[in-house]
């Protein structure tokens, strides 16, 4: 019965082949996968061992609060590899990595640092099965790596108290992380860093060599040098310092798009038992049949689910099972270290169709026959709601055979007589002498 277990695979395999763009931070592909790295299966996002929270909400803990205290190095891979934007892997190991966080803190006790902000994306995806519409089990499961958009405005503390004070330049850029199947970082990329718009080419050379002074010396120069060449635009590469990995209240709430889904989740588990919630669903709602035959307007899927729901006490529909397939990708805004926003995209799972975001795998018994299919559902937002407008069926087989055809119903029919076509239709493709003992009736 489980077909879901290729939709997966197609869904990881497509996860850990795309990757961030290089040259831009871009609003429509900020946030991937790169398999060249990493290749291991998807991370668990439930609980941590001991811990009570999932790896990714450990790390963003521990970076947000990167200028103020060192991580908890426990989160962290013993031979972690930071990698800067050019391709070089710059530290390698804990012992550089740990100097490289002391770094950071001196350097925000040492220059005046204000509107540090954080924006977070990571993939996640929800796995769920119901037998006769009931929960069974449900996974949350999320992708190995988080991608952090940050920014800052920063400046050289004044040095008299009467020396004028100077313009802080602002500073954003983006680093990814990934984490192994331990739940640890196991590498980091740091994406390209810009300074008022501009893209930075060249660091300071602080190293682990160097004693304190020295460090903050050679940053200190790096800053007053980073004003000139910005105050006369020597830089090439120009960059949109407006831009974010999303802008709060541009994409739907998450209560809202979780509402949505599970509402639609529990409502098609329960089609054959009681009303679906039509609140979530488009007045335009469109199902397709297998062969393209399109169903359109709420109305009459409102007929065909009132057949549905007959269909258990006139022929014995049983073992209604479904698993449910979605993905998003989870948004989160920190300004000041303190949680702003949260949104969500859902992740298309067809490439043929914008806004296909959950996967319905299902399978039921009809007298002697065992029907399984997929269904593949499509969300969009209408008039600023996030709606359901379209379910297609993506295969349907009946005893292990692919369908050839419905009987022919009019939905504006009496009830009574698309009761009587299907069992004529059922009469004639179940097989003789079928033992159904065991199945679980639907209520």
């Amino acid at each position: 019965m489980r077909m879901f277990a290729s939709v997966l695979a197609c869904w990881l395999s497509a996860c850990l082949a795309r990757r961030v763009q290089n040259k831009k931070l871009d609003n429509e592909d900020y946030f991937t996968l790169d398999q060249s790295h990493h290749s291991q299966a998807l991370v668990q996002l439930g609980q941590s061992a001991g811990s009570g929270k999932s790896a990714v909400e450990k790390l963003k803990k521990d970076f947000l609060a990167v200028l103020r205290k060192q991580p908890n190095w426990k989160n962290f891979y013993t031979y972690l590899q930071v990698e800067d934007d050019r391709g070089h892997h710059t530290l390698y190991g804990m012992e550089y990595n740990k100097w490289l966080s002391k770094l950071f803190r001196r350097i925000a006790a040492t220059f005046d640092i204000k509107d540090f902000s954080m924006d977070f994306a990571e993939d996640h995806m929800i796995e769920s099965d119901w037998k006769n519409g009931n929960l069974k089990r449900e996974v949350h499961q999320g992708g190995q790596s988080l991608l952090a958009q940050w920014s800052m405005k920063l400046n050289t503390k004044k040095q008299w108290f009467f020396s004028p004070a100077s313009d802080p330049l602002v500073i954003e850029g983006a680093v990814q992380f990934w984490v192994n199947s331990n739940g640890q970082v196991n590498f980091v990329q740091v994406k390209e860093c810009f300074v008022n718009g501009l893209q930075v080419v060249v660091w300071p050379d602080m190293s682990s060599a160097q004693n304190f002074k020295t460090n903050m010396q050679k940053m200190r120069e790096w800053i007053e040098n980073l004003k000139v060449v910005v105050s006369k635009k020597m830089m090439l590469f120009k960059h949109d310092s407006s831009s974010t990995i999303y802008e709060l209240g541009a994409l739907p709430d998450t209560e809202s798009v979780e509402h949505l889904m599970g509402s639609l989740k529990k409502s098609f588990a329960n089609i054959f038992r009681k009303e679906p919630d039509w609140n979530i669903f488009a007045e335009n709602f469109t199902a397709v049949q297998q062969g393209g035959k399109e169903l359109k307007g709420l109305e009459l899927s409102q007929n065909l689910t009132q057949l549905f729901r007959a269909l258990p006490k006139e022929m014995g529909v049983r073992d209604f099972e479904v698993t449910f397939i979605e993905a998003s990708e989870m948004y989160s805004a920190y300004r000041k270290g303190t949680l702003k926003g949260k949104s969500q995209r859902p992740i298309n799972l067809s490439e043929d169709r914008e806004g296909s975001v959950l996967l319905a795998d299902w399978s039921f018994k009809l007298g002697g026959l065992l029907i399984e299919g997929q269904s593949l559902f499509q969300v969009n937002l209408i008039d600023d709601e996030i709606k359901t407008d379209r379910m297609e069926i993506q295969k349907i087989l009946i005893n292990g055979v692919a369908l050839a055809g419905w009987p022919e119903l009019d939905l504006t029919d009496d009830l009574t007589n698309s009761v009587t076509k299907i069992k004529e239709w059922a009469a004639t493709m179940t097989p003789q002498n079928e033992d159904v003992d065991g199945a679980d009736a639907l209520e």
